[in-house]
């Protein structure tokens, strides 16, 4: 099962099933954007979805983030559980909701930056490709962009190690 089907079934309801993506429309993302995206996210897509996060994720988010805070005060090894502070994602975006965020070019974001979806702030979480000019295929890593500040921060080295964050 990929890691993209497990944190839709941990993080979303029956009620509200993954949005369904189909091969044309990531086609014609990539030819619109110049970029490839990697193989094995976008099986993990076509076979899944597009997840509907409920709040839960941000309940579990927060909880996990006071852990670390109490393990930071006190020193407690014990309670360091988690080495990276997760956003709490609010929307995967379907490809025309790609298309809409990269206008977050124009504003800041960096021209590297694919973003696939955002946070409850509002900040972008995207793939970040080492040299996007040539379109060649490469291994982006996950990064989230701070649309106030304009500050990257590297969250995964792929798209299925940033999903585990949340499993």
């Amino acid at each position: 099962m990929s890691a993209l089907q497990v944190f839709a079934d941990r993080w979303s309801v029956p009620n509200y099933p993954p949005e369904k993506v189909f091969r044309p429309e990531l086609v014609g993302l990539e030819a619109e954007i110049g970029v490839r995206l990697p193989e094995d996210d976008l099986q993990q897509v076509l076979s899944t979805g597009l997840p509907r996060p409920t709040t839960d994720l941000w309940d579990w988010v927060d909880k996990r983030s006071f852990w670390n805070r109490l393990s930071e005060r006190t020193g407690w090894k014990v309670l360091l559980l988690f080495a990276t502070e997760v956003p709490h994602i609010s929307d995967f975006f379907s490809p025309p909701e790609v298309l809409q965020a990269l206008n977050w070019r124009g504003r800041g974001m960096p021209d590297r930056l694919v973003p696939f979806a955002n946070d409850s702030l509002g900040n972008l979480i995207c793939f970040s490709y080492p040299d996007i000019s040539n379109g060649e295929p490469t291994m982006p890593s996950v990064v989230i962009w701070d649309h106030e500040f304009g500050q990257v921060e590297a969250l995964a080295e792929n798209f299925t190690e940033f999903l585990r964050l949340y499993l």
